[in-house]
């Protein structure tokens, strides 16, 4: 069977075989496997979530293998290196030309594969600068910007054009000016309104529009300021992360966090809960607002309701309730609201088929939609989700739409993996391991983070980069390393 890490990896990343690598010394071929699903290496090693971890069958020993940490060591000694591709433009062209709206991860990854199979392909990107959310929803201390934009050469150098400052308001449009087909990618941008008096105070923001001003250093200065942010999910812990650090226009001095459910029905992860907690965030469970006050059309203060947990909604989670004459008044300068997130895709509205939510429908296993030569992906398909399935979406269409325009039948198994190694087999061939104490993973100092945006996470070293990827039980016996691939001169395996 397959590594239960690589098979989990829903980007199509192989972390068995560039673990394998990076144990072997071997770090350029283990970054050129990982380019292999994804040019955005350098990002996916400071913001993916690590699923492949959470499956690590070294974890019912001394802990799982740190997958994410070994590549950040193996892309960012690349990066070093290589400041620049070695590769360029495919010699062979198709002479055909995609239109990707989008420059996220899904439309840089699908972007990246469709120039690789020697297509023209352009990017339409809204914003000032490619990236989508890396660039727009992630602030620099999870994914520095010089990594994202290294990353995103990864995809010029292919000869990809990048224009922005240029959104898609009409794929006619594009049709007409020449383009044989288009990739959807627009993402979901559009922060939900909470619908209470007083949203539209000056000071009352949506978590997109400050992530956005932070994250450029722009907007107003909040230094000496009180910040309440609204929500319970990962978009609301960058803002309060963000707000307490000492650069770009911030440095409140006081954030708090609101959320109308308890602890445990948080979705944000637990960690990031943990190191907002450390960082002085306050947090304040089981309230939320029901009024924002202002004085002369400026927020001044926000009414909080306390709530209690009553019966599961459809979520599964508990619904909150509100306790009747548990109202307080909170003085606050800013309010950010961090409720959930919508599709980007109202331009599309009359040309293509949206589901109720919003998200474009597409065929689920080839992306297409309703009109043939357009297919879809990323947030815009699966609503708000993390930027490992928007790559994996990525991969899934620049397959199916190469062989839509070489004519080619969409009636096609895209990924046929063999089904994961039985992790109980695995652990009964290694019982009499020896124990490999996991080498320590360290973070920049509480006092340190909040001066600036320096990176909290802190790189291994080759050593411990080395000693850790040799932790690895080899679970599924082949780590796909390709390398024999590679080396065959006959072609034969």
């Amino acid at each position: 069977g397959q590594s239960p890490c690589s098979y989990t990896c829903p980007a199509g990343v192989r972390p068995h075989g560039y673990t394998s690598l990076v144990r072997a010394g071997l770090h350029d071929a283990a970054f050129e496997l990982h380019l292999d699903a994804t040019p955005l290496v350098g990002s996916l090693s400071r913001a993916c979530y690590a699923p492949c971890e959470g499956q690590c069958t070294r974890a019912e020993f001394e802990g799982c293998i740190p997958i994410r940490a070994i590549k950040r060591f193996m892309a960012d000694r690349y990066y070093e290196l290589n400041p620049e591709p070695k590769f360029g433009p495919v010699a062979e062209r198709k002479g055909k030309r995609i239109a990707v709206a989008g420059s996220g991860p899904a439309g840089l990854t699908a972007a990246y594969q469709l120039a690789r199979k020697g297509y023209d392909v352009t990017i339409f990107e809204r914003q000032p600068k490619p990236g989508g959310m890396m660039r727009y929803g992630m602030p620099a201390y999870r994914l520095p910007r010089t990594v994202l934009d290294r990353d995103i050469k990864n995809v010029t150098a292919l000869g990809v054009r990048l224009l922005t400052d240029s959104p898609v308001n009409s794929i006619r449009a594009l049709r007409e000016q020449g383009f044989d087909a288009v990739y959807v990618a627009v993402g979901a941008g559009e922060a939900k309104r909470m619908g209470i008096p007083g949203e539209d105070l000056a000071g009352v923001l949506d978590c997109m529009t400050f992530l956005r001003e932070k994250n450029e250093g722009e907007g107003e200065d909040l230094s000496g300021k009180t910040l309440l942010v609204v929500g319970g999910g990962n978009s609301a812990i960058d803002p309060v992360r963000l707000a307490l650090r000492k650069a770009k226009k911030l440095g409140a001095a006081r954030v708090m966090l609101q959320y109308r459910r308890g602890r445990e029905e948080m979705p944000a992860h637990d960690w990031e809960v943990r190191a907002a907690e450390e960082e002085g965030v306050e947090l304040h469970l089981l309230k939320t607002p029901v009024r924002f006050l202002g004085q002369d059309g400026r927020l001044v203060s926000v009414q909080s309701q306390a709530m209690r947990l009553g019966e599961p909604d459809a979520s599964g989670r508990r619904r909150p309730v509100p306790v009747e004459g548990s109202e307080e008044t909170i003085p606050v300068d800013m309010a950010v609201l961090a409720i959930g997130l919508e599709p980007s895709t109202g331009p599309f509205a009359d040309e293509l088929t949206l589901r109720k939510d919003g998200t474009i429908a597409v065929n689920e296993e080839t992306l297409q939609t309703s009109l043939p030569y357009v297919f879809a992906g990323g947030d815009a398909v699966s609503g708000p989700d993390n930027m490992t399935e928007a790559i994996g979406q990525g991969n899934r269409a620049a397959f199916f739409l190469d062989r839509f325009l070489r004519g080619e039948s969409l009636d096609a198994a895209y990924l046929t993996n063999p089904p994961p190694a039985d992790k109980l087999a695995v652990i009964a061939r290694a019982a009499r391991l020896s124990s490999r104490t996991p080498a320590p993973l360290r973070e920049l100092g509480i006092a340190e983070r909040l001066r600036g945006m320096l990176e909290v996470e802190l790189p291994l070293s080759e050593e411990e980069a080395r000693y850790s990827a040799n932790r690895c039980l080899d679970c599924g016996g082949c780590s796909e390393c390709q390398q024999c691939v590679k080396a065959c001169p006959a072609n034969a395996i």
